[in-house]
């Protein structure tokens, strides 16, 4: 890896090493993944541990009848 990349002429080469380094890296987590056969959650699937309610709807109802008490 280079060091000096404030050099326009440096920092294109850098960046070049740098974008390959990441394609490699990324093949090599995919072909992980699909060697184990592992099934990947999406950020927005994933359940938070810290709230008590099982579902958003239950959620939603506790906080209305909060806000309703509230006022």
């Amino acid at each position: 890896m280079l060091t000096n990349t404030k050099s326009p002429v440096t920092h294109s080469i850098y960046r070049a090493q740098l974008k390959k380094m990441i394609s490699t890296t990324q093949q090599r987590i995919r072909k992980n993944i699909n060697s184990t056969a592992s099934k990947i959650i999406h950020r927005t699937q994933v359940i938070n541990a810290k709230r008590p309610y099982q579902t958003i709807e239950e959620e939603q109802e506790v906080r209305q009848d909060l806000l309703g008490e509230q006022m």
